[in-house]
């Protein structure tokens, strides 16, 4: 019996092993489909901006304060999304998963992740994302079966 459960936690290692490649392999094409709709906001968000800002398009007949209470909030988005963008371009490839979860706006990443089309990566980033998440869930596994061993003893 103990080895047919031993069995079965092998199998579901590898199968918990090649997810993490497989989603390590994705993070790449999920950073830059996330990044072109992160543009996208930019773009917009600098749009209403000047619009605001001039009283043209939506605003205009808006009144004055309110067209400024809208503009600073607005200065507010572009510098953040300006800063995320600036983030993502300038990061070294180790650096650029740490800088895209510590800038993640979560509306955009929900609709990133729904539109999201899964790649096929075969450059060599993608790979290595993948190798090092099956790396990390493996030493995971490695470190929670050697606790639950040391438990029973």
């Amino acid at each position: 019996m103990i080895w047919v459960l031993r069995r079965m936690a092998s199998l579901a290692g590898a199968v918990l092993l090649a997810v993490a490649g497989l989603a390590g392999s994705q993070l790449l094409a999920f950073m830059q489909q996330y990044a072109q709709r992160l543009a996208g906001h930019l773009d917009e968000a600098r749009r209403q901006l000047v619009q605001a800002q001039d009283g043209s398009g939506v605003f205009a007949g808006v009144a004055v304060d309110v067209r400024q209470t809208v503009a600073e909030a607005m200065m507010l988005r572009v510098e953040g999304l300006t800063a995320a963008m600036d983030g993502l371009d300038q990061a070294g490839p180790w650096q650029r998963p740490f800088v895209f979860i510590q800038n993640l706006d979560w509306s955009i990443a929900a609709g990133t992740a729904s539109d999201f089309t899964p790649a096929l990566p075969l450059d060599t980033t993608s790979l290595v994302y993948g190798a090092t998440a099956i790396i990390v869930v493996w030493s995971v596994l490695q470190l929670a079966g050697a606790a639950l061993r040391r438990r029973r003893a």
